[in-house]
């Protein structure tokens, strides 16, 4: 995610409930204290590398909807996947 997702809910979210990590950059504000628990870590541990690895993923997104659309025909995740798969 960008700066604009930047906020300690999103982080509870995705860390709390998703069980996933959070890799959002922080916002620059005028004031200089961070809030949130999330924050004040992703602020002394931001990982450049983790989070430069998703132009990699939106790179092959783009690409797969190039080349195969937006949108599938199929209803049911099983005929999803063969409708990608045959293309």
């Amino acid at each position: 995610m960008d700066k604009g997702y930047d906020s300690e809910e999103i982080h509870v979210l995705i860390r709390e409930e998703i069980k996933a990590d959070s890799i959002i950059p922080l916002r620059v504000r005028k004031r200089k204290r961070i809030n949130g628990k999330y924050r004040k870590q992703l602020h002394i541990e931001f990982d450049k590398i983790t989070y430069n690895r998703r132009n990699i993923v939106e790179t092959i997104i783009s690409v797969i909807k190039r080349k195969f659309g937006e949108t599938l025909r199929a209803r049911k995740l099983r005929n999803q996947v063969k409708e990608v798969k045959l293309n």
